[in-house]
Formats: structure tokens, C-alpha cells, sequence
């Protein structure tokens, strides 16, 4: 499963290059650097990470090999859930298919002749990508 909050990361400011335990020691810092409430903060952080998420789910879901039913590249949705800090974690997976995922990203056996079947990448790409665009729109948002 893809997090699109997963990368707390922020490229400009004093917040350059700083890991953070979790998203809620990330939000703090924004409402510290740029003298903002903290519950504005989470507010905007929210509509940011919804919105990444589901443009993740998409593109996992335009990228994912379509097979017979084409029910795996469906699945793809975004799960939102209450976080410590108040905000909400939101996770890309799939739904209908998950235990395909892993099968279908990395190479495995198959078959009566164990033969080897090539690997799709295409949630790992998406999210590397998906996780620069956040990042982008996070400092964009706050002045970076």
C-alpha cells in the first residue's frame, strides 16, 4: 500500500531537509516558521493530501495492467483516517484486488513449470512522483 502523506520532506525555508517523526511534528513546524494557528494549518494540509491521494489512486489506476475483468485496476481508492494530530492520514490501495498488488510490482512464480512472470511496475513510480507533487504544493502553500 502507497501513503501519499508517507514523505514529510520540505525542500525550501528552514524546513529544508528535515525528516519529521510524523505528520503532526511537520504541521507544528509549518505553524511555527510561518506564524499561522495550528488548526488552519491542519485544515489546509488535509485538502492537500486528499486531493494527492486521489490523483495518486487515479494514476496507479490508469497505469495498472487491466487483465480479464479489469477489476484490479478499479480497486485503486484512497482511505482517510483520523491521525494523532487531529488531521487525517489518507492511503492509497486497492480494494478488490490487494493481494495482487505485490505479485503484480515484483516478479514471482507461476504456473506448474514455475516459470518466472516479469514484474509491472506501476504503484512504485506513481508514488515517487505523487510524493514530489505534495512536497511542491505543501511549500507552494506556504510560501516556499
Amino acid at each position: 500500500m502507497a501513503r501519499a502523506a508517507s514523505n514529510k520532506q520540505c525542500q525550501k525555508g528552514s524546513l529544508q531537509s528535515t525528516t519529521y517523526a510524523n505528520m503532526s511534528d511537520f504541521v507544528r513546524a509549518i505553524s511555527a516558521q510561518y506564524n499561522l494557528q495550528y488548526g488552519y494549518v491542519i485544515k489546509d494540509m488535509n485538502k492537500i493530501t486528499q486531493k494527492t491521494a486521489k490523483e495518486m489512486a487515479a494514476a496507479i489506476r490508469e497505469r495498472s495492467p487491466v487483465g480479464k475483468t479489469g477489476d484490479y485496476a478499479k480497486g485503486w481508492t484512497v482511505y482517510g483516517q483520523k491521525n494523532e494530530s487531529g488531521g487525517r492520514d489518507f492511503t492509497v490501495y486497492n480494494d478488490k484486488k490487494y493481494m495482487l498488488t505485490h505479485l503484480l510490482e515484483y516478479s514471482h512464480f507461476a504456473g506448474r513449470d514455475m516459470h518466472i512472470v516479469q514484474p509491472h511496475r506501476h504503484i512504485e513510480p506513481v508514488v515517487t512522483e505523487y510524493n514530489k507533487i505534495y512536497i511542491e504544493r505543501i511549500t507552494k502553500a506556504y510560501g516556499g
